[in-house]
């Protein structure tokens, strides 16, 4: 027997191709008492060959969000209809863009003709805004802080069209001092709608004056003005994270996850090694490491129909916890998930056995059936 679980999300009883699944790795003979100890971890079904839309929606004023259940390769042609994007920005894994619109009616059908490989279609999305949308300014802030290695990036809702220097007006201060002095700024466009702010010098305090028509957008422009007040992050204000490791099953990837469960930092091993992390915020960490087989750089899911196993994960549930100005040392024990080259042996002699005593006693079956067949 095979015991395998899945997540019957449309609650009909029946496995459907979407629907997360898992099995137990090891058969299970009708002739013995067997204690299931592991838990089955529910896993995604493999990416379905036949390219799809996944996603499909509007993002107000002027930008359109698609995603697809695979990544989408430089060969796609894509031909705009009625609207041409002034922008677009692709995710890293390319399964996800948005693209970015100059001047629009408050309503109207965004169209794209697509041809890539078997999938040639035309997209449709229709829009309506119902209430006129507002100039919208955001930072990549945290309550008024930029973070150790992050860049000040101010986004708008929709493309940049225009930013104008002479209308910003940038004064900074370090801590010892008492007035603020002026300091020149640069601006680098790094998406469609954002832009990355490089005061000179760098200094502890910033003070970002943005008067009107200073970053416009092609629907919204800057009628008031806007201050940006933040302050550095200094070294002191984080930690450094050591984590030593003896052994390692084999190459993998080392996951650094914080208490939200978000994914920090991977690292890919080979091999046993001391690896630190630098500028971390202050908080709890924990790990998890992924028995990467296939060197894909992913975690790689199972398919119970075609009985291969998905990449085995290893979840270490102690955290670490990470405080500032400190280097905080931790040690990840692989040893219990490792098997032993007689433990292997062992586990392989016993399928077999077990294969031998199944086939064998499959044979009796048939030949007692034989003979009732003959009487």
């Amino acid at each position: 027997f095979y015991a395998y679980a899945y997540l019957d999300e449309n609650k009909n009883n029946v496995l459907d191709p979407r629907e997360k699944r898992g099995m137990y790795k090891n058969v299970i003979y009708g002739d013995t008492v067997v204690d299931i100890v592991p838990e089955i971890r529910l896993m995604s079904p493999p990416p379905s060959s036949e390219f799809k839309i996944k996603t499909n929606e509007i993002l107000p004023p002027a930008a359109w969000s698609l995603s697809f259940n695979q990544p989408v390769t430089e060969e796609a042609r894509l031909s705009f209809i009625d609207f041409e994007p002034v922008g677009e920005w692709w995710n890293p894994k390319r399964d996800s863009a948005v693209f970015y619109f100059g001047e629009v009616p408050r309503s109207g059908k965004y169209k794209l003709a697509m041809d890539y490989g078997e999938f040639q279609d035309t997209i449709l999305k229709k829009f309506f805004l119902k209430q006129a949308p507002e100039y919208d300014l955001t930072t990549n802030l945290n309550r008024g802080i930029l973070w150790i290695g992050d860049t000040l990036t101010l986004s708008l809702s929709e493309a940049i069209e225009t930013w104008e220097l002479a209308n910003v007006i940038a004064k900074g201060k370090n801590e010892d001092d008492t007035l603020y002095t002026e300091v020149a700024l640069s601006f680098e466009k790094v998406r469609p709608n954002a832009l990355q702010v490089f005061p000179n010098p760098k200094m502890d305090s910033i003070l970002i004056t943005l008067l009107p028509n200073s970053i416009d957008g092609y629907n919204l422009k800057l009628k008031d003005t806007i201050e940006v007040n933040y302050i550095n992050q200094k070294q002191e204000k984080v930690g450094i994270l050591i984590i030593e490791m003896d052994t390692i099953p084999g190459y993998g990837i080392l996951e650094l996850l914080d208490n939200k469960k978000e994914l920090v930092k991977q690292i890919f091993l080979e091999e046993p090694t001391t690896v630190e992390i630098e500028n971390l915020q202050p908080g709890a960490y924990t790990f998890r490491f992924i028995l990467d087989k296939n060197r894909d750089g992913r975690w790689t899911t199972g398919d119970i129909f075609k009985g291969t196993e998905a990449e085995k994960v290893i979840w270490f549930k102690s955290a670490s916890n990470v405080r500032a100005n400190w280097d905080v040392k931790t040690e990840l024990d692989f040893s219990k998930y490792l098997e032993t080259p007689e433990e292997e042996e062992t586990e392989e002699n016993t399928e077999g056995e077990a294969d031998n005593s199944a086939n064998e006693e499959m044979e009796e079956s048939e030949e007692e059936a034989r003979e009732e067949e003959d009487e």
